[in-house]
C-alpha cells in the first residue's frame, strides 16, 4: 500500500498598492505599498512615486528577504492589481479601515 501524501501548502505573501496621497506644493504624489502575510501581519511597506515603481519597490531582493524571514521554507508572492475588488483586500480598502493619510483617496488610487 502506498502512503497518502498530503500536498504541501505554500503560504502566500499578498502585495498591493493601497491608494496614494496626491501631490501638494511641498510633496510629490506618493503611492503606498503593503505586503501582508496570510495571518495579515504587515511584513513590509513602502512609499513610491508611481504605481509601477510601487510594485517594483515591494518586490526587491531586500523585501523578498524580509518575506523569507516569515516563511523560510518558501512562499508565493501574490500581486493584487485591483485591491478594491480583490477578496483579500476588499474590507481593508474601505475608507474607515485605511490609514488616516489615505482617507481622501480610494484604495486603488
Amino acid at each position: 500500500m502506498i502512503p497518502r501524501v498530503e500536498p504541501v501548502k505554500i503560504p502566500k505573501v499578498h502585495v498591493y498598492c493601497n491608494g496614494h496621497r496626491p501631490a501638494t506644493a511641498f510633496v510629490s504624489e506618493l503611492f503606498y505599498g503593503i505586503a501582508e502575510a496570510e495571518d495579515t501581519t504587515v511584513l513590509a511597506t513602502d512609499a513610491s512615486f508611481s504605481r509601477n515603481r510601487c510594485r517594483g519597490d515591494m518586490t526587491t531582493v531586500e523585501k523578498r528577504q524580509i518575506y523569507m524571514l516569515k516563511y523560510p521554507r518558501g512562499y508565493e508572492l501574490v500581486w493584487i492589481e485591483d485591491p478594491e475588488n480583490h477578496p483579500w483586500t476588499r474590507d481593508r480598502c474601505q475608507p474607515q479601515n485605511q490609514h488616516p493619510e489615505l482617507m481622501e483617496t480610494s484604495c486603488g488610487g
